[in-house]
């Protein structure tokens, strides 16, 4: 097991560790146990859970509204069993293999994870809710005095406390999620818990404050009130999916053109989905946040998509270019930025895709100007195109080595490629083949993070 794989695994049993000690003591400090109250939430909760989002790696659910409701009304002791149960019952549908995933045929470590971070969430919530002055809304009414109206005013007493309870929630859930990024090896603390935070903060305390308004009912009606309050909870899902299906849409759409791209090219096949991968690798060896990572993953699936106006002729030759030829072929960087210009979701990507070919050193092509700046991005699409190239078939010389194609980029590190850019890909391939470790050592500019 690689050391990676280790911490990984040993946080992984640190925050389940922590998690079951947590929900011990909330339960066994607790003076009642509304196990009635709990149950019925806790299916509601796992329905809920079961419609929530994948956006990448992330994922949203509107589920944390019920378990929001169960704090307000019964206190912490409902809050964590509500998280807890809600994640052990989830079925939910996998988006590339269509199999409905439950507790039965999903990973232990992913239940183990995924159960302890909404314990320790739920519970951290709920202790700071009533450590700051919150109320447990059934210790204070009754039966008799449970109208909307007196619940609606005790509820408003407590905006502030249930404010900073949603944000706390959001604010640990986000940073176990970055710690697992983090101890995975795809990216740094805080810049992955910043950038988490930031993307599900609107969305949650939306969610949130349905809550609220879902307890006003609950406890003034019942717990059949709940299902009226599943409209608004699919129209918030309905948002997140329609937000989820657009990023599939962009995907789709860049693979399509680079599939387009690779059907004139017959000795490429494949070529942009590798280099997409090879840049993946540096990006994650650099600590890229997760937008720079899909901005340079888009550059990279798109990088070549100006040979759609190089002849196929050219393109297929399976001898050398000659100079007029060679002069077609450098055209399709700056035709390939000038394609995708236009499309504001790739907009990031045009400078990146046309200096691809740009050296370190300033050769290659396009032509630059003093104004000119060429993005670090394109260092990393150089090397990895370059390496692809070389591991590749081709119809005049044989694929090199992979150990061969590195000490050309140990070689031309300085000219053609950017250190930092090469170093990082040497350090990544370390990881994938031993061979690279004393390539790695022999570039002595340190990698920039």
């Amino acid at each position: 097991m690689s050391t990676t794989k280790k911490i990984n695994t040993l946080y992984i049993a640190s925050v389940f560790s922590a998690s079951i000690a947590v929900l011990a003591l909330i339960t066994l400090n607790s003076n009642v146990f509304p196990i009635w109250e709990i149950i019925v939430l806790s299916a509601f909760a796992a329905i809920a859970e079961s419609l929530s989002v994948n956006i990448g790696e992330r994922t949203l659910s509107v589920s944390s509204a019920i378990t929001l409701c169960g704090l307000i009304a019964y206190g912490p002791i409902a809050a964590v069993w509500i998280s807890f149960i809600s994640v052990l019952l989830r079925i939910k549908k996998h988006p590339e293999t269509q199999v409905f995933k439950h507790l039965f045929n999903t990973k232990p470590t992913t239940t183990i994870y995924n159960s302890g971070m909404c314990i320790l969430s739920g519970a951290g919530s709920s202790l700071i809710y009533l450590f700051i002055g919150g109320q447990v809304l059934t210790s204070v009414i009754s039966s008799t005095n449970n109208d909307i109206s007196t619940v609606f005013s005790l509820i408003s007493k407590q905006a502030v406390f249930i404010l900073v309870a949603i944000f706390v929630d959001i604010l640990i859930n986000t940073l176990l999620f970055a710690g697992y990024l983090h101890t995975t090896g795809r990216g740094q603390l805080i810049q992955e818990w910043l950038f988490d935070f930031f993307w599900s903060f609107a969305g949650l305390l939306v969610v949130g404050l349905m809550g609220v308004l879902m307890t006003a009912f609950y406890l003034s009606y019942g717990w059949f009130i709940m299902m009226l309050f599943f409209a608004p909870l699919f129209l918030a899902r309905y948002t997140f999916s329609l937000y989820s299906n657009l990023r599939v849409s962009y995907m789709d759409t860049v693979k399509s053109l680079s599939d387009a791209i690779e059907a004139k090219d017959l000795y490429t096949r494949g070529h942009s989905q590798r280099v997409q991968e090879y840049s993946q690798l540096i990006a994650d060896e650099l600590k890229y946040t997760p937008k720079q990572k899909e901005v340079l993953l888009y550059a990279a699936l798109l990088h070549d998509v100006g040979k759609i106006g190089v002849t196929e002729f050219i393109l297929n030759k399976p001898g050398k270019l000659d100079c007029e030829e060679f002069d077609s072929i450098k055209q399709h960087p700056v035709l390939g930025a000038k394609i995708i210009s236009n499309v504001k979701y790739l907009k990031e990507c045009v400078p990146i895709i046309k200096y691809h070919h740009k050296y370190y050193d300033g050769s290659g092509y396009p032509e630059t100007t003093p104004d000119d700046k060429v993005p670090f991005e394109s260092y990393i699409l150089c090397v990895a195109d370059a390496y692809d190239a070389m591991t590749s078939l081709r119809v005049y010389r044989d694929p090199f080595t992979h150990e061969r194609a590195l000490e050309e980029i140990v070689r031309c590190s300085g000219t053609q490629f950017d250190p930092t850019a090469a170093k990082a890909f040497l350090k990544a391939m370390e990881k994938q083949q031993p061979v690279a470790v004393v390539l790695a050592e022999s570039l002595l500019e340190p990698v920039k993070q």
